[in-house]
């Protein structure tokens, strides 16, 4: 932990691109149409939600938009 976490009201683990699925553009000044997929060579080494997802960037937004992080904050006082 640092100055920057110590403040923060949210601090989410987030899986490294070798643990999680995504889409990546092409290095810059590629003059082509190309995207490139990737897939999880490893496991990710977060703990994992009560639905079994990996907790991680995305899970978290996913869980603010659907309410269910704030409901929870909301009632710790």
């Amino acid at each position: 932990m640092n100055e920057t976490t110590a403040l923060a009201d949210y601090i989410v683990p987030d899986t490294h691109n070798f643990e999680s699925w995504g889409f990546t553009a092409p290095w810059g000044g590629v003059a082509s149409k190309a995207t490139t997929a990737r897939w999880p060579v490893v496991a990710p080494a977060t703990r994992r939600t009560a639905d079994g997802q990996p907790v991680s960037m995305e899970a978290f937004c996913i869980a603010v938009a659907n309410g269910s992080v704030y409901r929870a904050s909301a009632t710790r006082r």
